[in-house]
């Protein structure tokens, strides 16, 4: 284990057991930014998907 990571484990051991509300918001907010990074990341890619074969539809003259 590098000294950069050996450093970053024991403060966040002593970060967790000495800032317990903390440390709970922390994880918190690291779980609901990652969720809405990835809605933003899949709204991205389904609208595109979506746009892609609505116009693979119309140019085949699908009607429904």
């Amino acid at each position: 284990m590098t000294p950069v990571y050996a450093a970053l484990s024991d403060f966040l051991k002593n970060f967790s057991a000495s800032y317990p509300l903390a440390w709970a918001l922390l994880v918190i907010a690291a779980v609901s930014a990652t969720s809405l990074v990835l809605y933003g990341v899949w709204e991205l890619i389904a609208t595109q998907l979506i746009y892609r074969y609505s116009r693979r539809r119309k140019a085949s003259g699908w009607k429904g």
